[in-house]
């Protein structure tokens, strides 16, 4: 007998301009990777601090900043998209 196994591998890649509630909760559980920028509303501000950002600072960010969680460390990185990008080759 010849068992071929398979593995799949999601990446799921999202920007979401609507509440957090509204992706489904198996993908939200399964997210290794949170970037927020500057956020005002209550209710995202909400599933931000659930996940432990600083609200303070997610609401002091300016533009192009960003803070980045890694769920499966827990580590927090921050910076600024503009900044930090790099040239692309010609």
């Amino acid at each position: 007998m010849n068992l071929k196994l398979t593995f799949q591998v999601l990446f799921f890649a999202g920007i979401v301009e609507l509440p957090p509630s509204l992706v489904h909760g198996r993908i939200r559980n399964q997210v290794t990777e949170v970037v927020t920028f500057a956020q005002f509303d209550r209710n995202a501000l909400q599933f931000v601090e659930d996940l432990m950002f600083d609200v303070e600072k997610v609401k002091a960010l300016q533009p192009g900043d960003y803070l980045a969680l890694d769920t499966r460390s827990g580590e927090f990185q921050g910076g600024n998209i503009f900044r930090d990008a790099k040239p692309r080759a010609a």
